[in-house]
């Protein structure tokens, strides 16, 4: 990759920022749709458990509910006014506890392969604790943002090829969303089976796009990446109606994340040429004197 050299401290620092806030949001958006699903009784898979499996009162799992995600509500918040690398891990420990709930509850097609689908959406607070991780200098930056940046890509390859797998397999609710939408928006139903032809080309796309992404952070790339994670996301209002928004919170950093990546990546690469260039200029000396020779 080649970096321009225009790129200053100024234009670095301001990409940064703004894929700080993206990171952010994401991560206080994702607690908005859980907030959204306890307030409209539909509960967490952790609620479930408790009353399902431990025998809990029903009408006191769901005031602790209320009450545990009003506290990280206002916790998500803080990371808006002044991030912290507490708030961030005990979020992403929150969320992480809540996929695993998931998978133990069942009760849904796919539900096995949830560590995978919802990877980003744990991941994220984690990859931002590292972000904003004190000291702040040159040289822990050089660690911290593409360690961050490689989590990330990490989870946002995993979410397009899982989910590209689950097309091929025809998850049922994917087809549903296509019939849904095409019927919602352009006034045609399409059949059972052209929704799974289309669901086959979109699977074999997500693959193939979340396997580039490990081999480089194109931005061109990411921008594909977080247009087609909006309109999937978007996909659940369009075939479900605007109940159903809080499945475009809940997957906020399928669009947000992409974007946080697409302002790092020339930050990234400037980077590294500057570390590669001060490697050289470190060697350069030793190589031309004779005596080491």
């Amino acid at each position: 990759m080649t970096v321009a050299p225009q790129y200053d401290d100024a234009a670095k620092s301001r990409a940064v920022e703004i894929a700080s806030w993206l990171m952010r949001i994401a991560i206080v958006m994702h607690l908005c749709g859980i907030a959204w699903i306890i307030a409209a009784s539909g509960g967490t898979a952790i609620g479930n458990i408790a009353f399902m499996e431990w025998d809990c009162d029903p009408q006191k799992v769901a005031l602790i509910e209320k009450i545990v995600i009003a506290f990280f509500l206002a916790i998500g918040l803080t990371l808006l006014i002044r991030p912290t690398v507490i708030a961030s891990l005990a979020i992403g420990c929150a969320v992480t506890l809540e996929v695993v709930a998931q998978y133990r509850f069942g009760g849904s097609p796919f539900i096995s392969w949830v560590y995978w689908t919802s990877s980003l959406r744990y991941l994220l607070p984690f990859a931002f604790a590292i972000f904003i991780a004190l000291p702040r200098d040159a040289r822990w930056n050089g660690f911290r943002y593409p360690a961050s940046a490689w989590i990330m890509r990490v989870g946002v390859a995993i979410v397009f090829i899982s989910h590209g797998l689950q097309a091929l397999y025809e998850h049922p609710r994917f087809i549903d969303l296509i019939i849904g939408s095409a019927n919602r928006w352009i006034g045609y139903r399409p059949s059972q089976w052209q929704a799974v032809q289309a669901l086959k080309v979109i699977g074999v796309v997500d693959v193939i796009v979340g396997i580039l992404l490990m081999f480089g952070r194109w931005r061109w790339l990411l921008m594909e990446m977080a247009t087609w994670g909006l309109v999937t996301a978007l996909s659940r209002v369009t075939a479900n109606g605007p109940l159903s928004g809080y499945e475009v919170l809940l997957r906020a950093s399928h669009f947000l994340v992409p974007i946080a990546l697409w302002h790092l990546a020339p930050v990234l690469d400037a980077n590294a040429a500057a570390a590669q260039n001060k490697s050289r200029a470190a060697t350069a000396p030793l190589l031309s004197d004779p005596q080491t020779t």
